[in-house]
């Protein structure tokens, strides 16, 4: 004998029965894959660790491109290397100056001859040393390996789940000729966050805590402070360019960035925006300045009016 309910409901739980249900299991959802994801993303508290230095923090604002532009900025402003025969091309001018990291090394030796910023990040050398800036980063706990990415992406699967069970109730629903609009509006909500969980970002929060009290310890280098790099010496140049991204290259040395075809008003992901600031390029180490390395980094939605169908 065959037992139907009496109201002919989907799987015997009426439209609103059903939302209320679904929505509390979205929330739990929700915060179970936050949680996750805090836990495989929060990286280690860098206080254990020596400090990184300005180049190490460019890469951790913004990976490898401003970890070159961050170096390259340290080899301008010690008047290393200057502008290309050709637009959008830099050139070694002088000899390696000493005291200056492996990335900018690598930097200087693939300069030797004119090339564009993009063909100097593309020699090996450079790929070399970002590799190692990489891996100490990672080591540190400051950017997230692979596996770790991979691991807080799986926290989106208790979101992606929930969405799934929400297109099985929705095409029952259907199936049985009842009203699903609602549903299909909470799915979709559901499924939109599920895969928005599923974008990890390299830097740990270890890492972006470090980068937000650099940004707070240092300043001074805000582009619209007009900064010189004259004045804050090599490790200040690399600094403002890895704390507030290709803006302090334009506030500094606007017709080198021009030349070398540096993009204008790129922020480091920091949200920092030099819009607005005009410097003219007095304010740059020209080439045959000497500028110091004294500056571093410190460190309920619900269905009413009885509408019984909403959600099958």
């Amino acid at each position: 004998m065959t037992v139907v309910a009496a109201s002919g409901d989907t799987w015997g739980i009426s439209g609103p029965q059903f939302l209320q249900i679904y929505l509390v299991l979205a929330v739990a959802a929700l915060v179970t894959a936050l949680v996750w994801r805090a836990l495989a993303t929060r990286g280690t508290d860098p206080g254990g660790y020596r400090p990184p230095g300005p180049v190490e923090l460019a890469y951790l604002a913004g990976g490898r491109r401003l970890a070159v532009q961050a170096a390259l900025a340290g080899l301008r402003c010690a008047g290393a290397v200057g502008p290309g025969p050709t637009k959008r091309t830099v050139v070694a001018v002088t000899a390696m100056p000493p005291g200056l990291g492996e990335l900018e090394r690598a930097l200087h030796a693939a300069a030797a001859t004119a090339q564009t910023i993009a063909g100097l990040s593309a020699d090996a050398r450079v790929r070399y040393a970002l590799d190692r800036i990489a891996e100490a980063l990672v080591d540190a706990g400051l950017l997230l390996s692979a596996g770790h990415r991979r691991a807080a992406r799986l926290g989106a699967l208790f979101v992606l789940g929930t969405a799934a069970f929400g297109v099985v109730r929705i095409a029952a629903g259907i199936a049985n000729a009842k009203s699903v609009g609602f549903l299909v509006f909470a799915t979709i909500v559901v499924l939109v966050v599920g895969l928005r969980l599923l974008t990890v970002r390299v830097t740990s929060r270890a890492g972006r805590r470090l980068l937000r009290k650099a940004r707070s310890v240092n300043a001074y280098l805000r582009p619209n402070l007009s900064p010189s790099w004259a004045t804050y010496g090599v490790s200040g140049a690399i600094l403002g360019v890895a704390l507030y991204g290709t803006s302090a290259w334009w506030a500094a040395d606007p017709a080198f960035a021009t030349h070398a075809g540096i993009a204008a008003a790129t922020s480091s992901g920091s949200g920092y925006s030099g819009g607005g600031n005009s410097c003219s390029s007095s304010s740059s180490c020209s080439g045959g300045s000497s500028c110091s390395s004294s500056s571093s980094c410190s460190g309920g939605s619900s269905c009413g009016g009885g509408s019984s169908g909403c959600g099958g």
